[in-house]
């Protein structure tokens, strides 16, 4: 009975250690299958996040990139476009304006053109440029003789989209008849005189007709109340004024009788030559009347120089005026560059 108790507990403990083993050696298994699982699964959607962040940011890079290039080409079409638009604009414009002045041009001379007793003729004259209605009035009742010898249309004015006001200078000569002391005979006496013409020009579908009588005008383009700022600087000393005078005399008769290769003997070595291509002989220079000569802060001396030349063909003196940027060299004075003014100087 003892025997048979002890074997059945020999076995119930036989079987509890071999539970227990069995369980000991399955729970590792078990763990180690639910700690493998997430951290395979959480690498993995890991990289996917990644690839799916790179992927769109590409794609957002690449489309911003394709839509600022397009804005970009738009624009410099649009800026080449405008461009091209506005020269062909300016080149219309240019254009018109010169044929209507020519256009009023040619009327000027014809207006102004007549012959004594020539109304007919004078009316025929201007049929190309005016209406049915302006040759209906007596323009000109051609009781004497005139002839513009010179005419320049040199400004516009406009007057509506299609009407422009057209300013003609003529050079005027006029015949008068003039009877002898003896009461028989007549003599032909020519004067002269300038006047100003306003001429009314109507434009269409680049056609032009004087669409009214043209007005005698007073048009002075003369700048009223103009005045010359003289230069004003450090005085050269006399001693070396006395200097620049004779390098200046001798380079003002290289430049009006000589040719280039003795002018370039005076010209310094930074001088444009292209500047100074001499007059041959043309005129002849005469005398120094003034002289001025400055020193500058740099170095440069500045010379107003006011003076004569002669006109070859008729012996005619005129007078000249000029300012001569110069430099000393080895106690020598040389032409940088030669200008017309000496006032109002533009120094900087």
């Amino acid at each position: 009975m003892n025997k048979r108790k002890e074997k059945e507990t020999a076995k119930r403990k036989a079987a509890q250690e071999k539970y227990e083993k069995k369980g000991a050696m399955q729970e590792p298994i078990v763990k180690a299958k639910k700690n493998e699982e997430p951290v395979y699964v959480l690498r993995q959607n890991g990289g996917m996040k990644v690839a799916r962040i790179v992927f769109w940011g590409m794609l957002i890079f690449i489309f911003i990139r394709g839509v600022a290039s397009c804005f970009q080409t738009d624009k410099e079409d649009v800026v080449a476009q405008m461009i091209q638009d506005f020269k062909a604009d300016y080149s219309e414009f240019s254009n018109q304006n010169a044929e209507v002045m020519a256009f009023a041009q040619s009327f000027a001379k014809e207006y102004l053109t007549y012959q004594i007793r020539g109304e007919a003729e004078y009316k025929q004259r201007l049929t190309p440029y005016v209406t049915a209605a302006f040759l209906n009035n007596e323009i000109n009742d051609c009781k004497a003789t005139a002839r513009a010898t010179y005419v320049e249309a040199y400004r516009i004015e406009e007057y509506s989209e299609n009407q422009v006001d057209v300013y003609v200078l003529a050079e005027m000569e006029y015949e008068s008849r003039i009877l002898g002391e003896d009461g028989k005979t007549y003599t032909t006496e020519i004067s002269t005189s300038q006047i100003v013409l306003k001429v009314p020009v109507y434009m269409q579908d680049n056609l032009y007709i004087v669409e009214s009588l043209p007005l005698m005008v007073t048009d002075s383009q003369l700048l009223a109340g103009y005045k010359v700022a003289e230069y004003t600087g450090t005085a050269l000393s006399e001693d070396k004024t006395d200097k620049v005078t004779i390098s200046v005399k001798n380079f003002l008769k290289a430049y009006f009788e000589q040719d280039d290769s003795v002018i370039n003997y005076y010209l310094s070595g930074s001088a444009d030559k292209e500047d100074f291509s001499g007059l041959d002989g043309r005129f002849s220079f005469v005398e120094i009347e003034t002289i001025n000569c400055y020193q500058e802060e740099g170095g440069d001396i500045i010379c107003l120089v006011t003076f004569k030349i002669k006109d070859t063909e008729n012996n005619v003196e005129m007078l000249q005026k000029i300012n001569l940027f110069m430099q000393e060299s080895g106690g020598k004075f040389y032409i940088n560059s030669m200008d017309t003014r000496t006032g109002n100087l533009n120094i900087q």
